[in-house]
């Protein structure tokens, strides 16, 4: 194979690696639809018995998201959804 062919193929898989986990990385607009989603499902499940925890993780979880640290963000608003026992759409 030559050296430019090599060359090529793997700048090829290159990008394709970092389009994939461009499209997996948690953004600001998951962040936000993630903390409108919390926003009206706490309405229904407020008397769930882990909702004050959930509340809590939901304000850690838009501090991160502010900050930037959207992964963490998004961990933190799929725990506040599992302790009120909803699942987010995404």
């Amino acid at each position: 194979m030559s050296k430019r062919l090599m060359f090529t193929t793997m700048a090829a898989m290159f990008l394709m690696s970092s389009a994939a986990f461009a499209a997996t990385a948690p953004s600001a607009q998951e962040c936000a639809s993630l903390q409108q989603q919390f926003d009206q499902a706490i309405v229904q499940h407020s008397t769930a018995p882990k909702a004050s925890s959930a509340k809590n993780l939901y304000t850690q979880a838009g501090k991160l998201c502010k900050a930037g640290k959207y992964k963490s963000g998004v961990a933190k608003y799929n725990a506040a959804f599992k302790d009120i026992g909803v699942t987010p759409k995404m």
